[in-house]
């Protein structure tokens, strides 16, 4: 005779849920359960009639004499068909003998690796409606959960033998500890439900991950913790790589893609999850300078999409290098730092770059991430973001970080070797949103960029430290890029950075977010082309507080639209709440600016540097209004007396009442642009003062023939302007009425 069991002891329905009110049928084997029921008893003898269908509660199925739970029998193969109470189904198998104690005796004896790949006797592989099996005891795989027992090969030929034979979920025993000295790899379909226990991982190889995910498979609903260790025969290491010794990982680590023909199964993953997990790894290894290294929460590396990481908590921890982290990887050779090689694989179709996409990261749990910042990118991260689109992130929260909370990069080669199809998603459609951190230590609030920066330096000629390469796509890619509702504060004190940085990057908004206590709050740096600051409220800034500004490569076109932005300059005197310094074509649209209650401590409520400081194009619009200043500063210091050129538009502000001088700086003001259908003429305000004989400008000013200079206090009967009648500097000038 046969037990009618569910292959694994319980039945479970459509959401892995216990089954409760389900039907089971029993049939003839091959044959439907329903419409050729097989006799079916609830004793080995064969002597108690059972009834068809069987009910179920909580997952056992129920005797329907005794109302007590209890296990059928039936005198031959058998087929099996088990539907939900609202008539769906969860089970089918059309031939069914005994598959429980077969892969039980076969994992007992150390065979059950062997059975890799292949169904057991007359349980089939083939699925009709639902995954293969539903909460596997892992005990019936031979799983100890101990502590002490190394299940590795146990946990692994289970989740093998599962994953063959269509996918479902193994069930850790609640609460327990499960001890393994290699990882396990969540095979296709697979959903490792730890259920409230640990997974203790205890790694030593050099290249060593923690889990690993496959297709359509989960981890879930626990701990998994890495203890690392050094290699026991050779006493070496673990690898640098971020992902090295992580508790958990998707994707290949860096150099492990395989190749174009032969790319690793790890590779280009798609419909995995984690969830419910506690996240810890001691990695702490040299990187050969003395500067120590740790691993990640999460690594998701290479081609890796349409996966949800959610209610992910990584404790406080010394060690690690971050939260989760996504990275790009490549099938074949591509060496970052050998560019014409590297084109030349691409070029051959023998090597491409894959990439991060479709992810969802949410309710994710940081502590205070401690690890010191020592050089470049040594420090922690909150959420890393490298060469990936299509993510999105929300509702993250850290204690503290040492590096960076939120970093956005497009990686040492960007999208320049990703397929022809790829390319135009490059840095796309990324959002990070809704996440706070408590303290970022040394550490930037958000830090972003979308430079390929190893394709622009070889782009660069010899002379210049590069190859003269020809990249095949801009290296400064497009973005949009969203961080919407990001807060945080820096450490007020010598140690403080740059709150959110933009930098190398064209487009990208950060909207709503607030940033206290850095050096500067928000900063347009290098090379941030098209970016956007909307409705962002900075405030305690040890320096200025909003800064559109570099020295060699000025930002251009970029805006701060509705700024909020008081108390600059908590380290001295002479800083503004907005500073617009070497820059073009720069836009700040209305704000306010300086402490509308109180003594405010930054010098100036919107400061423009000078033409000569290269600032060029800047416009003041929308009316912002400047509540307070230093005391010896003003609302407005705009370029100096008379730089030309620094100032492109200025509509007019409004004044607190503490306000003791609103305007110092340029001395005939454009106030309006018209234009002319080909071009812009700018409309100017002066006192007549400034000009020579009420008429003419001083000599270096741009005449633009149309354009007119308004004068502030006309003459009693004399002109109310002048305007340029012969283009020059200063050109012709004539007075009207």
């Amino acid at each position: 005779m046969t037990a009618v069991t569910n292959p694994f002891g319980l039945f479970s329905d459509n959401q892995s849920r216990l089954l409760d009110n389900g039907y089971v049928y029993i049939g003839l084997p091959e044959q439907d359960p329903e419409a050729n029921p097989a006799p079916v008893f609830w004793d080995e003898e064969l002597t108690i009639p059972a009834a068809q269908p069987i009910r179920t509660i909580g997952g056992m199925t129920v005797n329907e004499t005794t109302s007590s739970p209890g296990i059928p029998y039936v005198d031959a193969p058998f087929s099996i068909r088990v539907r939900q109470g609202n008539g769906q189904i969860v089970l089918y198998r059309p031939r069914v003998t005994n598959p429980v104690s077969a892969l039980v005796d076969s994992l007992a004896s150390g065979t059950g690796a062997n059975q890799i790949g292949a169904s057991l006797p007359g349980f089939p592989a083939t699925t009709v409606g639902a995954a293969a099996f539903y909460n596997v005891p892992s005990g019936m795989l031979g799983v100890k959960s101990d502590a002490g027992t190394d299940d590795a090969t146990a946990l692994q030929a289970g989740i093998d033998y599962v994953a063959a034979a269509g996918g479902g979920r193994i069930l850790l025993p609640p609460g327990k500890t499960t001890k393994c000295t290699v990882a396990p790899v969540i095979k296709d379909r697979v959903t490792l439900d730890l259920n409230g226990g640990r997974l203790l991982l205890t790694l030593t190889g050099t290249n060593a991950q923690g889990v690993r995910l496959r297709n359509n498979s989960w981890v879930e609903n626990g701990t998994i913790e890495v203890q690392s260790q050094n290699d026991p025969v050779t006493g070496g290491e673990p690898g640098i790589g971020a992902g090295i010794h992580a508790p958990l990982c998707v994707g290949p680590i860096y150099s492990e893609g395989g190749t174009v023909s032969n790319p690793s199964p790890d590779e280009g993953v798609t419909g995995w999850g984690a969830r419910n997990l506690i996240l810890s790894s001691n990695k702490n290894v040299d990187r050969g300078d003395g500067v120590r290294l740790g691993s990640v929460a999460v690594q998701v590396t290479g081609g890796a999409s349409l996966g949800i990481l959610e209610n992910i908590v990584v404790p406080d921890n010394a060690f690690m290098a971050g939260g989760i982290h996504f990275d790009w990887g490549y099938l074949g050779s591509i060496a970052s730092d050998n560019i014409p090689a590297s084109r030349a694989n691409f070029d051959a179709g023998t090597a491409y770059t894959t990439h991060p996409n479709t992810i969802v990261v949410r309710n994710i749990k940081i502590g205070n991430l401690s690890r010191a910042t020592v050089g470049v990118d040594t420090g922690s991260h909150g959420i890393r973001i490298s060469g990936g689109y299509n993510i999105l992130v929300e509702n993250v929260r850290a204690k503290r970080v040492t590096y960076a909370f939120l970093r956005h990069t497009a990686g040492d080669v960007g999208f320049e070797f990703a397929p022809a199809s790829v390319k135009p998603l490059a840095c796309k459609n990324t959002i990070l949103r809704n996440c706070v951190v408590e303290e970022c230590s040394t550490a930037n609030l958000i830090y972003s960029d979308s430079l390929a920066d190893n394709i622009y330096r070889a782009s660069l000629p010899p002379g210049q430290g590069g190859s003269s390469y020809v990249p095949l796509i801009d290296p400064f890619h497009q973005t949009n890029i969203l961080f919407e509702n990001v807060s945080g504060r820096g450490p007020n004190d010598a140690t403080a950075t740059f709150g959110v940085r933009f930098i190398q990057q064209r487009g990208g908004r950060a909207v709503g977010c607030l940033a206290t206590q850095f050096l500067s709050n928000f900063v347009m740096d290098e090379s941030t082309y098209d970016c956007a600051f909307l409705n962002c409220i900075g405030y305690n800034s040890r320096g200025d507080n909003f800064v559109v500004e570099h020295p060699t490569a000025p930002p251009r076109n970029c805006r701060v639209e509705n700024a909020t932005a008081y108390q600059a300059g908590q380290s001295g005197a002479g800083y503004a709440n907005l500073l617009v310094g070497k820059s073009v074509d720069t836009t700040v649209y209305g704000g306010s600016f300086g402490a509308d209650t109180g003594t405010e401590q930054g010098s100036y409520g919107i400061r423009v540097k000078t033409a000569a400081d290269g600032v060029a194009g800047a416009s003041i619009e929308g009316l912002p209004i400047i509540y307070s200043h230093r005391s010896g500063g003003s609302a407005l210091l705009v370029a100096s007396d008379e730089s030309w050129g620094a100032l492109k538009l200025f509509t007019g502000a409004r004044y607190g009442s503490a306000v003791t001088t609103r305007w110092t700086g340029l001395s005939i003001v454009p106030v309006r642009l018209d234009s002319t259908g080909t071009e812009d003429i700018q409309i100017f305000r002066s006192v007549r003062a400034k000009l020579s004989a009420d008429t003419t400008p001083p000599s270096g000013f741009p005449g633009k023939r149309g354009s007119r200079i308004e004068y502030l206090d006309p003459a009693a009967g004399g002109p109310t302007y002048t305007v340029c009648v012969s283009s020059g500097t200063p050109g012709i000038w004539e007075a009207r009425a």
